[in-house]
């Protein structure tokens, strides 16, 4: 008797060792083989013909590389087409626990919606958002999206190079140095409208009210550079260089450093401002003009109180100088 329940408990715990090694094999086979990777893909293409894959390259994890990704849904009136994705994950993370991706990848996208495909009514609308949180940290080394092409609704947005890294924690955003190479925009044709009537004007206008705006995150932004933006136009709009430093959360946003350099000006401006109660302030701007008979002139313009009472205290030197103060009411 004794045999025999011996003979049954081995060959049940054969079974079960046997069922958690080919459990943990299908699972190492699905999460860190090429051939895993094509088999998630084929059953992906299954759920989803829209989606298809030229070839792959690397696993689930820790990396993977999909070329020539295609998605196409007539009913969506969307039309994808990427040289190639790549996302790269550290597993190492995950015992913290966090999450980390190492890289996240897109060159040569062509993405194209014509239309926005009809949806059902909206519900009513909901609370304003006051906060946004993660529940654990995530942070993003690398972003790389290179050869950009984007046509939605008829505004062709498009770019060479576009990198940065993010990281989160809670309700605090961190964006790390970030850089946008040569963007063009082109805004759809809009059809001719008349001309608007003039507004009457009221014996008793009413003192403007500013809302007040609660920012969801705290986001800090170590350095943002966009490089070469031209707005394409009947008199197109360039901007050789844009850089921002600053933070902001809640009602307040600080700007460490903002430079502005374009054909006909470059300007700078740094300074704090609260979007509630009347928008307190305190900014500093210095501007230098580079084109049309006021080349050379420069305004260095202090700013401060709030919007609904502005104080300022401007210089002007160059080609002409001179001093002018005053105060705006709303």
């Amino acid at each position: 008797m004794m045999s025999k329940v011996w003979r049954v408990t081995k060959w049940c715990s054969i079974g079960l060792v046997t069922l958690i090694l080919l459990i943990i094999a299908t699972i190492g086979f699905a999460l860190f083989t090429n051939a895993g990777l094509n088999t998630v893909l084929w059953g992906v293409n299954k759920a989803l013909p829209q989606f298809e894959v030229g070839e792959t390259q690397g696993a689930l994890f820790p990396r993977f590389t999909l070329n020539d990704v295609k998605f196409v849904d007539e009913s969506l009136y969307i039309d994808l087409d990427a040289k190639s994705l790549t996302l790269a994950v550290d597993l190492n993370c995950l015992s913290a626990p966090r999450v980390c991706v190492n890289e996240l990848a897109i060159q040569g996208l062509d993405f194209k919606m014509p239309e926005v495909a009809p949806s059902e009514p909206s519900p009513e609308p909901s609370e304003p958002l006051t906060k946004i949180s993660l529940p654990i940290p995530v942070a993003i080394g690398r972003v790389s999206f290179d050869d950009i092409k984007l046509d939605i609704l008829g505004t062709q947005v498009s770019w060479d190079s576009f990198t940065t890294s993010l990281a989160m924690t809670g309700s605090k955003l961190t964006v790390g140095d970030t850089r946008l190479v040569t963007p063009i925009v082109k805004l759809p044709e809009s059809e001719s409208e008349p001309e608007p009537t003039p507004p009457k004007t009221d014996d008793n206008p009413q003192p403007i009210e500013l809302p007040e705006v609660l920012i969801p995150l705290f986001v800090n932004i170590a350095g943002l550079e966009i490089v070469d933006f031209k707005l394409e136009q009947q008199e197109p709009v360039i901007v050789e260089r844009l850089k921002l430093v600053g933070r902001a959360g809640e009602h307040d946003v600080s700007v460490t450093n903002l430079e502005l350099e374009m054909p006909i000006v470059d300007a700078s401006l740094n300074g704090d401002i609260t979007l509630n109660q009347g928008y307190p302030l305190d900014l500093l701007l210095n501007a230098h003009l580079k084109q049309t008979d006021l080349a050379g002139q420069k305004l260095s313009l202090k700013a401060n109180g709030s919007v609904e009472e502005l104080t300022l205290d401007s210089e002007f030197t160059g080609v002409i100088e001179g001093l002018l103060k005053g105060q705006l009411k709303l």
